[in-house]
């Protein structure tokens, strides 16, 4: 509640954003976690440390599987 609170308050601040989606995802709801991310995109604009949060709470269970999530968050990237 306190993490989401300091969001609320300060929209922009990505940290408060990237620590609720980790807190989340470690509470066992990563889909959750995916759709906070996908909120914070539109309040943040896609950026390079979004996409990284996005990776924290990205699972996957192989190389190949870790090499396609990787190359989907790195795609882009100039903008």
């Amino acid at each position: 509640k306190v993490l989401a609170a300091a969001r609320d308050a300060r929209p922009k601040e990505p940290a408060f954003w990237f620590a609720l989606a980790t807190l989340i995802d470690r509470a066992g709801d990563n889909s959750g976690a995916h759709r906070l991310l996908d909120d914070a995109q539109k309040q943040l604009g896609d950026t390079a440390d979004l996409r990284a949060a996005r990776l924290r709470v990205t699972t996957y269970t192989n190389a190949e599987q870790a090499a396609g999530v990787l190359a989907g968050l790195s795609a882009d990237l100039e903008r």
